[in-house]
């Protein structure tokens, strides 16, 4: 993330970036920022391939598409979604990691088609 005439001209910047004078947001969005990460990514030497990195004022980290385990019930009512809310938002350690968004997509078709984990069924 880095403050460059795009970002200035963007329909969501704030007036100060429209007018080339920046805040103190930014300042801190130099672009000697995040072009050391551009850099090292082009390298011959480096070997990172298939992430997406965040750089942001000098922190550089690895960002992850991760989905916690859930719950499953059949059918699902309001309730149920009320009732595992804690499951849903936080998961603790639990759940997937993917390297691309379309993955979890993927697994929900097995898992609904395939015959893996199946969810509880009411009766």
């Amino acid at each position: 993330m880095a403050y460059t005439a795009m970002s200035a001209a963007s329909k969501i910047a704030p007036e100060a970036w429209k007018t080339g004078e920046g805040d103190a947001w930014s300042r801190r969005l130099d672009v000697s920022q995040v072009s050391p990460v551009v850099a090292w990514l082009a390298h011959e030497d480096c070997r990172v391939t298939g992430q997406v990195l965040s750089a942001v004022g000098g922190r550089v980290a690895r960002f992850s598409l991760r989905v916690t385990d859930g719950f499953d019930v059949d059918p699902l009512t309001i309730e149920d979604v009320r009732d595992h809310e804690p499951e849903l938002i936080d998961g603790g350690d639990h759940g997937t990691e993917y390297r691309a968004a379309f993955e979890e997509g993927k697994a929900m078709h097995r898992r609904l088609l395939g015959g893996h984990r199946r969810p509880e069924q009411r009766t």
